[in-house]
């Protein structure tokens, strides 16, 4: 796949950079004829030949310092080396011929510039009669441009002071050096597989715009922790303020929270189910709120305790009656979309369903519930054996976070949330996060973000010390396996 790739990219840049890994894979005990493999491939695509690219550059070896930069300036202490002062080409470049120091040939610079630098101590002489040489600074130097080969990262591994413990962790210095490389600060930097969350912690800091993505709720709740708490301790460099709310909002494509949903005002509601349904709003017609192909559609209250009544299926086939589809076109279908539908609206549907042997004012009404799978069967349709989009338009529901305590010893307290329960049918708990120093933005304390027990499960009991006694306030975020994440907050006195 990687060769298929880098055959493709090659067609619009012609770069592939190398990073060394500290470990390499097993290949030579599996019986493979060739070398072991210690890098991975980073490539280089651009959507058309113009694009942004900044030189990166590296610090010199101190080998090469000290033999180059050999000269450290009286009173200053900095290094320099000496470098030439000729004009390349002579004459025929266009290069000035005067005597300077006693010394007559073609120079690099005017007359003027070369007293300028003089007197500023930038042209060293060592001994009369000796061509004149210009001081060259090392910390003036960028460094070493950067090859493709980047052998200086060195990985994330348990006790590193970044680690936060996810599987697929990236060190930051990779990401930093990517998009210093291919961005100015305020460009926007997008990664589709965030993970855990370091493209958009770097980005943040590096003063960029950022897009994060994932499919793991685990992952999107990590990593909106990760830049909180970075927005809260780092400034950004482009420019020196340190954010106190960072300025990011997480939304869900897919799975969605029912209550989040369940909140929003009558017209939003119907406008978002009718277009994951697959309808087009339009409130044209009195009492239709959209189509689907010619069928008007009806959406229900946001609520979820709300229930379709029987009245509800009367004035929605009252209005199917009053469209020119129905009078002229023999249109006689029409869909309800809703949480929940009473027995009585079941009952006056079916009723009108059965008037079509008799009576020509029959109506065959589909009552589909929203968190159905039929309502997104117009996507699952879709899934291959390599896209399943059967949870696709799921509406999930948090865990009722359960919090218990007790005090250990000293300032140490034990927390539990064994008793949290997940209200999504068939979901488990992947993961909880803990901010012991809750002030009504979730920041997940230093080793509560991503903790494992020794089974490599959600770690359900933790241990906490408290730096003094006083009253705590903290919170607690449980993820499941089917998208769904609750917040419990509480207070705690510790004695």
């Amino acid at each position: 796949m990687i060769a298929y790739l880098r055959h493709c990219v090659k067609y619009i840049i012609p770069n592939e950079i190398n990073r060394q890994r500290q470990t390499s894979h097993s290949d030579a005990r599996q019986g493979t004829r060739f070398l072991r493999r210690l890098h991975d491939s980073v490539l280089l695509y651009s959507k058309t030949p113009s694009y942004k690219w900044f030189n990166q550059y590296e610090d010199y070896n101190p080998d090469y310092v000290k033999r180059n930069y050999r000269y450290i300036e009286e009173g200053t202490g900095r290094r320099y080396s000496l470098g030439d002062l000729s004009g390349p080409g002579g004459e025929q470049k266009g290069n000035p011929y005067y005597d300077f120091l006693g010394i007559r040939k073609y120079w690099k610079y005017n007359k003027g510039k070369m007293e300028a630098l003089y007197q500023a101590g930038k042209i060293v002489q060592t001994r009369p009669g000796n061509v004149p040489r210009e001081k060259r600074y090392l910390d003036e130097m960028p460094g070493v441009a950067l090859s493709y080969l980047w052998l200086n990262i060195s990985p994330v591994q348990g006790r590193s002071a970044e680690a936060i413990g996810y599987p697929t962790q990236k060190p930051e210095a990779l990401l930093e050096r990517i998009i210093r490389c291919s961005s100015d600060p305020g460009d926007i930097v997008a990664d589709f597989f965030v993970g855990g969350g370091t493209t958009s912690a770097v980005a943040q800091r590096l003063g960029r715009r950022w897009i994060a993505c994932d499919q793991s709720r685990v992952a999107v709740a990590i990593t909106a922790d990760r830049v909180a708490k970075l927005a809260e301790q780092i400034p950004l460099e482009q420019g020196n303020k340190a954010f106190t709310v960072p300025d990011f909002t997480v939304e869900h494509w897919g799975i969605y929270e029912a209550k989040r949903l369940s909140e929003t005002p009558p017209d939003q509601f119907r406008q978002f189910v009718l277009r994951a349904y697959g309808a087009v709003p339009d409130n044209s017609e009195a009492g239709i709120h959209g189509h689907k192909g010619a069928i008007p559609v009806w959406v229900g209250e946001p609520s979820q305790k709300s229930q379709v009544t029987a009245q509800d299926v009367v004035n929605f086939a009252n209005a199917v009656r009053k469209t020119t589809l129905y009078q002229q076109d023999n249109l006689r279908d029409g869909i309800m979309l809703a949480w929940a539908f009473r027995e009585d609206a079941v009952q006056a549907a079916q009723q009108l369903r059965e008037q079509e042997a008799t009576d020509l004012n029959f109506i065959r009404l589909d009552m589909i519930r929203i968190d159905s799978p039929t309502f997104r069967e117009h996507v699952s349709v879709l899934s291959t054996d390599k896209a399943d989009y059967s949870t696709f338009l799921t509406f999930v529901m948090p865990p009722r976070v359960e919090v218990g305590w007790k005090k250990l010893t000293g300032f140490t307290y034990r927390f539990d949330v064994s008793e949290t329960i997940v209200l999504n049918s068939g979901g488990k708990i992947i993961n909880v996060q803990w901010d012991f120093g809750y002030n009504g933005t979730f920041t997940s304390t230093e080793g509560f973000s991503f903790i494992r027990n020794a089974t490599k499960e959600p770690a359900l009991l933790v241990d906490y010390t408290f730096p003094a006694t006083g009253q705590y306030r903290i919170a607690c975020k449980v993820q499941d396996d089917i998208g769904g994440e609750g917040l419990w907050t509480g207070y705690i006195e510790v004695k």
